[in-house]
């Protein structure tokens, strides 16, 4: 994994990192840097240069954060319907088709990022208790708002 992690950027997660910086630095969305991609990717990368330093190692330490959250969503989701080795035969599919130089290779995309707060989503539908099923639509429906927001 260590040569991943310190895998250069592409010309997408650049131009990503390029706007966290200008925000970093008090530059404003949209107006100091542009780009088309939704705001939360920008401030994930923001907050990956606020904790781990400006770089690709940064942005690669987040990657890696989120596919540890994402592989243990999945892991919950299924062990709660399938069993434990099945689900962690899914988690280690998850992790190994991340890794996986011809999917990208822990790139900082936001299909990425958004799969955590749609797992999350999911996890929430599939737990609602009775009585309780529009808190559990309103909070499913904000973990998906996020994920639309990367």
């Amino acid at each position: 994994m260590a040569p991943l992690i310190y895998m250069p950027l592409d010309s997408e997660e650049g131009t990503a990192a390029f706007t966290a910086a200008t925000l970093l630095k008090g530059g404003a969305l949209y107006t100091g840097a542009f780009d088309t991609m939704l705001p939360l990717n920008y401030y994930i990368y923001k907050t990956a240069f606020s904790f781990f330093g400006e770089g690709a190692a940064a942005v690669r330490y987040v990657s890696v954060i989120y596919v540890i959250l994402t592989a243990l969503a999945v892991f919950i989701i299924c062990r709660q319907r399938l069993g434990a080795f099945i689900s962690f035969a899914a988690m280690v599919f998850y992790v190994l088709s991340v890794l996986n130089p011809h999917t990208g290779a822990l790139r900082a995309y936001p299909a990425m990022f958004a799969g955590f707060p749609l797992l999350l989503s999911f996890m929430v539908l599939l737990n609602r208790d009775k009585g309780y099923e529009n808190t559990h639509f309103a909070i499913s429906g904000f973990f998906m708002g996020t994920a639309m927001l990367i």
